[in-house]
């Protein structure tokens, strides 16, 4: 299979990435990080905290492929960006291709209501788990206009319409019960070199070939170091900002030729 699609995976890789070369986003303030013209390293050593059972996935842990997001509820791209995941999870996650690992990263001197956000919805899957947590958070994704523009009155009405126990959630969010969570893992995120949202690791269960890293090499060749890293031993692919789905599914099918 890896040598069917080695001509023509490139020459789509190479077509999409310029058709989608003015659609990225480092930061929420919709402007690309700046840099002086450098030489590319075609990759880098780098990681990412593992996914584990605390962790907010969609789909299974033992996936192909995991993208572990680092995302601010009010961060405009991250809304964009959570419709292409939901999109991404549509194709790929029925078949065990690709899960999702949602993390939380509220951009505070930007964003003042991201992390009161996130405690509502930790809240919210301290009580009801996995599930409750995805239906919460993507209620908050499909309400807010972002930028801080969701009430902080939405918040108890999503809890009350998941049926969760009011006097419990009220609590929670008033309280510092999950507070440590949050922080932590914008730590995560921090140690792994995220600077802004929405930021992505793609993880992979079989390293990429150094074919596979040359086609993302050429694809990726314009865009400023630090928006695109693969780590030097093939299994993580870093992607900041909103990446749209075409380019999504590009680095997923070229990292799926590897099974």
């Amino acid at each position: 299979m890896e040598t069917k699609n080695n001509l023509a995976l490139p020459i789509a890789i190479v077509v999409a990435g310029l058709l989608v070369a003015g659609a990225m986003f480092y930061t929420n303030r919709g402007a690309t990080k700046i840099e002086q013209p450098v030489e590319k390293k075609a990759t880098e050593a780098f990681g990412v905290a593992p996914v584990t059972d605390t962790d907010s996935i969609v789909g299974s842990k033992d996936a192909d492929i995991i993208v572990v997001e680092y995302s601010d509820t009010e961060c405009p791209f991250c809304k964009t960006f959570h419709t292409t995941m939901q999109k991404v999870m549509e194709t790929y996650g029925a078949e065990n291709k690709v899960a999702w690992v949602y993390r939380y990263m509220p951009l505070d001197a930007l964003h003042k209501k991201a992390r009161k956000e996130a405690i509502a919805v930790e809240c919210a899957k301290v009580q009801g788990g996995n599930d409750v947590f995805w239906k919460f958070i993507n209620e908050v994704y499909s309400q807010t206009k972002s930028n801080d523009s969701l009430p902080e009155t939405a918040l108890p009405l999503i809890a009350k319409t998941l049926k969760l126990d009011m006097t419990k959630w009220n609590t929670c969010y008033n309280g510092d019960e999950t507070a440590s969570v949050i922080t932590a893992q914008e730590q995560t995120g921090k140690d792994a070199g995220v600077e802004g949202t929405p930021n992505n690791f793609l993880i992979f269960k079989k390293p990429l070939s150094d074919t596979q890293i040359s086609n993302l090499v050429t694809a990726f060749a314009k865009y400023p170091t630090g928006l695109v890293r693969i780590s030097d031993d093939g299994k993580i692919v870093n992607l900041g900002g909103a990446m749209p789905y075409n380019l999504m599914t590009l680095v997923i099918d070229n990292a799926l030729l590897a099974k």
